[in-house]
Order: C-alpha cells, then sequence, then structure tokens
C-alpha cells in the first residue's frame, strides 16, 4: 500500500551506505513481502564530478532489465569509479555491466550516445521541484525524510505510512 522514492546519487557516501547496509533487509522484508514498492530517482550532486555516469549506466542497464543489479555492482564499489579515484570511471561501469550480464554492444551504444542524459536531469529537476536539497532523501508515504536511515528507523516510517494508507489520512 506504500510506495517509497529514494532520491539518490551513486557517489554519494550516506547513500552507498543505505545500498549496501540497509536496502537488503527493505528489499527481503518490506519490497518481497508486498508492504512497499520501493523506487530510486536519479539526484547527481554537481559537487560529485562522476554521479551523472554512473546514473546513465544505471539506465542503459535497466533499458536490459538489470537496472537493481547495476545499482547494486556501482554501490558496492563506489571507491573504485568516485571522482577521488579516478576521471574516468566508465571502463569500471562497463565492467560492472558486464558481470551483471547485459548485452555489451547494447550498453556500449547507450552510453556513447547520452541516451538517458535528459531523463536523468529530468529526474533532478521533480527532485528540486520536491525540495530534495541532499541525498538520500526519501518519500515514505507522504513523509519526507532527509538523512540517511537504519533499517529499524526505515520500518518506523513505513509502519506510520502504512497506517495513514489503511486510514485514509
Amino acid at each position: 500500500p506504500v510506495e517509497v522514492v529514494e532520491f539518490a546519487d551513486f557517489e554519494c557516501p550516506a547513500c552507498g551506505n543505505f545500498a549496501t547496509l540497509t536496502k537488503p533487509d527493505v528489499v527481503t522484508r518490506l519490497v518481497n513481502t508486498g508492504v512497499i514498492r520501493l523506487r530510486f530517482v536519479d539526484f547527481p550532486l554537481q559537487m560529485h564530478p562522476n554521479a551523472r555516469a554512473a546514473h546513465l549506466a544505471g539506465w542503459c542497464a535497466g533499458e536490459q532489465g538489470k537496472f537493481w543489479e547495476m545499482h547494486d555492482a556501482i554501490f558496492a564499489v563506489q571507491d573504485r569509479w568516485s571522482g577521488y579515484a579516478t576521471r574516468r570511471p566508465n571502463r569500471v561501469f562497463s565492467d560492472l555491466a558486464q558481470q551483471v550480464g547485459v548485452n555489451m554492444d547494447q550498453y556500449e551504444a547507450c552510453v556513447s550516445t547520452n541516451k538517458y542524459a535528459g531523463q536523468i536531469q529530468a529526474n533532478v529537476d521533480e527532485g528540486i521541484k520536491r525540495q530534495v536539497g541532499g541525498t538520500p532523501t526519501f518519500f515514505i508515504g507522504r513523509t519526507r525524510v532527509a538523512e540517511p536511515l537504519s533499517y529499524d528507523e526505515f520500518k518506523r516510517y513505513v509502519a506510520l505510512a502504512v497506517a495513514q494508507a489503511r486510514s485514509g489520512t
């Protein structure tokens, strides 16, 4: 009954912590059981020079049905491709795309044409419209939470949103 929207930046360390430490429990206990639907929305911050390339890599894997696999892979090796590690992150992303099993010709064509740049910018614009000031920012039902959350904190917000949805308030 509840949609959770996460505005996140692939290069954001707090987003990386959420993705690698908290999200697995969220998926197992809340998504897979039908309590929530989780939606990831691009919000690459200007301070992160490789973030847009990471978001493009996610979209290009996603067009082959591998977004969440690529999402998890990108966050798992954030230290290998972040702006602190390299100015040329696309080799890392190509390796990850191959590992998650995408068609590499299709993936490389997608990346080289910057196919989803407009969609990524539209998501940033939506975040600005919704007053997202940093990442991660969650919209859990009607509640905006602009900070990283542990699983227990996340679950408390979800319980509140589920109660609101059921009561119609």
